[in-house]
């Protein structure tokens, strides 16, 4: 939505986009505020109207798929399938799908007909926890704007700024530190510097 975009909803964005480029794409959102969203709706009762405006579309639109881009919707789409004999894809992003607290998210992705996962990861987490069979998990990358990001020389700001040479080999790592998020992988890079300095002892970590 406009005034919080997270990964996930970038994410979501391209995807929509890449589908929409050779397959015709109905596609709802939660939280934004154009045509296809909910975001004008008071926030307590906005889950119960994109779920009815969920089951109405799918009932309308008789879709040959419906994938959802996040964990929390795939009992909804459980309930269309249920309803409407539609297959759903459940994407899996990472924390979300590894330790699951609500039965229904378990049990509907459990019951998922293709679960597609953004890393190696999340597809071995998944499976480990007995949450997913493999043969039903598919590792689907995150993307990025190519127009936007580009192999360039390094940031003449960023060199200055931590006051490093241009042939510093430098891992970054771009995420929110959030209590709520648990877990996002700095403690994993910090351990395995010690080791990664015996072979690059020009690395910098940012």
């Amino acid at each position: 939505y406009r005034d919080r975009v997270g990964g996930i909803q970038t994410f979501s964005t391209f995807f929509n986009e890449a589908l929409a480029s050779f397959v015709e794409v109905d596609s709802i959102s939660m939280h934004d505020i154009d045509g296809n969203g909910c975001g004008n709706i008071p926030l307590r009762i906005r889950p119960l109207a994109f779920s009815l405006k969920a089951l109405s579309r799918a009932t309308l639109s008789k879709p040959d798929l419906i994938i959802t881009a996040h964990l929390n919707f795939a009992p909804l789409c459980r309930i269309i399938r249920s309803v409407l004999g539609v297959p759903y894809w459940v994407i899996a992003h990472g924390v979300e799908a590894w330790k699951i607290d609500s039965p229904l998210r378990l049990e509907a992705l459990k019951k998922a007909d293709k679960i597609l996962a953004v890393s190696q990861m999340t597809a071995e987490r998944i499976v480990e926890a007995g949450y997913g069979a493999q043969d039903k998990i598919t590792i689907f990358p995150n993307t990025a704007d190519s127009d936007r990001f580009q192999i360039r020389p390094k940031s003449a700001f960023v060199l200055e700024k931590h006051a490093l040479k241009a042939d510093k080999k430098i891992i970054l790592t771009v995420a929110r530190l959030d209590k709520s998020e648990q877990y996002k992988g700095y403690d994993s890079v910090i351990e395995i510097l010690n080791i990664l300095k015996i072979s690059n002892p020009n690395i910098h970590y940012l």
